[in-house]
């Protein structure tokens, strides 16, 4: 391990410490993540939109037992896993006062095999393909970067972890801070290990050490920082000369989709849902399953005028309706656009006495993301309430069942309009609007796989209630009138949805 203890030293008044603590577990060790320990005291941070903010300062770090030298590299063996934590204290001066932050950094490697045979000496020391690496973040102040990702080469693979701290001002402004840069898989050495007799063996035995580099920058410092951690992993390699090398299952990863079906003869449009499952094996290759679930209806969905006591229900054009004795409204044609999908648009007028006996009620919404309908349906957040595609069960979570689930989620708006006539009220049209849709998940080798990004979208624009419409000033076919709109939009599965039913009611001349 590295024993020099001279740091490192930048700047002049910002001094940032970092300690770099090295330690190892087996090979049957956790494959937790290293995540740093947050202090359960949280720092007050500084807001930095005040003129006297001054940040400027030194970086000071030191490796393992107190060294400053980070040029001999952090040695691993196959099978085992090292863990390196790096710790900073950074001061802040504002205001004449001091703010303190400590940011931690931290860096796991894991070899899997202590040892690795193949069939050709070329096997050892050539990298083969891996998943992307899973870059992402969490947290608010401090926010934690973090990496995960692998390097292989067949039979044997490199699993690397690193995550970092970042503080932010009250503003935003992040404040100094170390940052790693992506591993990076620099050489394999394959060296023939010596003989001191002859042995008479089928396997060749050798050295190989894999060297790998981590960058480490220091962000929004008054003076550059650049350095370089290296990481050898040593193993012994073995080339075979039988063909009796046997292939293992790496790691399995899932990919998902929501598929859509658009409509044609007599068939609707429907949605599907698709897990991709991705085994990686020693020997470099990639056998993917495509596990799909069954075709549900896209999107049960209605917007209807729906002309209350007239024999033309469909509104293929005007008509008279007589609500009680005395008492005659008249509708005029309805216009109807849809696209089988998710559009459904419908115009119409009727003409009622006068607008003091209007009465108009307008309860519920499809917008299932809107709090303020609190009746409203919305996906249900108990997996036991998701049925199985198949019908043959719902969801046990003490006892899951590969396979597709799902459950319904419906919404009605409906619109009533009324005239109030000697004591009584005669309701002669409705708006009628509905969407309906079937929220899904998986269970894939006893893992639950969500498809919550893939759910539709249905905003509220425009709505009905006896104070909320459009006012239209009389003409010389009819008098005032009052524009009532009722209107979702939104999308699913990148298919527009638009469902609207506008009526506009009027006074005769």
């Amino acid at each position: 391990m590295k024993s020099a203890n001279k740091p490192n030293r930048f700047g002049n008044s910002l001094c940032i410490l970092a300690i770099v603590s090295v330690f190892f577990a087996g090979a049957c060790g956790g494959d937790d993540p290293v995540q740093p320990e947050i202090p359960t005291d949280q720092p007050e941070i500084p807001s930095d939109n005040n003129d006297d903010v001054v940040v400027e300062g030194d970086i000071v770090f030191t490796v393992g037992d107190g060294s400053s030298d980070i040029s001999t590299p952090f040695a691993v063996a196959g099978g085992d896993e090292l863990n390196l934590e790096i710790k900073q204290k950074n001061s802040y001066t504002q205001g004449g006062k001091v703010y303190t932050v400590e940011p931690k950094a931290a860096i796991k490697l894991k070899a899997k095999n202590a040892s690795n045979f193949v069939e050709d000496l070329e096997a050892l020391s050539t990298q083969i393909e891996t998943a992307d690496p899973v870059v992402s973040e969490s947290g608010t102040n401090p926010v934690t970067a973090l990496y995960k990702g692998s390097f292989a080469t067949l039979g044997q693979s490199f699993d690397f972890e690193t995550s970092y701290e970042v503080y932010k001002t009250e503003n935003g402004d992040e404040m100094p801070y170390l940052k790693f840069s992506e591993p990076k898989l620099v050489n394999i050495e394959v060296k023939q290990k010596a003989t001191t007799r002859v042995i008479v063996s089928d396997t060749t035995y050798y050295d190989v050490v894999a060297k790998f580099e981590v960058g480490i920058e220091g962000v929004n410092t008054k003076d550059k920082l650049n350095e370089t951690l290296s990481f050898d992993v040593n193993y012994t390699g073995g080339v075979v000369t039988t063909k009796d090398v046997p292939i293992e299952l790496v790691k399995t990863e899932y990919r998902k989709d929501m598929l859509f079906h658009a409509p044609h003869d007599n068939l609707m449009a429907a949605n599907q849902a698709v897990v991709y499952r991705d085994r990686y094996y020693s020997d470099g290759s990639i056998q993917t399953d495509t596990l799909s679930g069954l075709r549900f209806n896209f999107l049960e969905y209605g917007s209807l005028l729906e002309r209350v006591n007239s024999s033309d229900v469909n509104g293929k054009g005007e008509v008279d309706v007589e609500l009680a004795e005395g008492l005659t409204i008249k509708h005029g044609k309805v216009e109807h656009y849809t696209d089988d999908v998710g559009v459904e648009r419908r115009y119409s007028s009727v003409e009622i006495p006068d607008f003091e006996n209007l009465d108009i009620s307008s309860p519920g919404t499809l917008d299932w993301e809107n709090v303020d309908f609190p009746d409203r349906d919305v996906p249900s957040e108990n997996l036991a309430d998701y049925e199985s595609e198949g019908g043959t069960n719902y969801f046990d979570t003490a006892n899951p069942i590969d396979d597709f689930y799902f459950d319904v989620v419906s919404n009605i708006c409906t619109t009533a309009f009324r005239y109030k006539y000697n004591g009584k009220k005669y309701q002669f049209l409705e708006f009628f609007q509905l969407a309906k849709w079937y929220d899904r998940f998986a269970c894939v080798d006893g893992n639950v796989i969500s498809f919550e990004e893939f759910r539709p979208s249905i905003k509220q624009l425009d709505w009905v209630s006896k104070y909320h419409y459009k006012e239209l000033e009389a003409t010389v076919t009819r008098g005032p009138a009052r524009v009532y709109t009722s209107e979702f939009k939104g999308t699913f599965l990148d298919q527009e949805i638009h469902l609207i039913c506008v009526d506009t009611v009027y006074v005769a001349n």
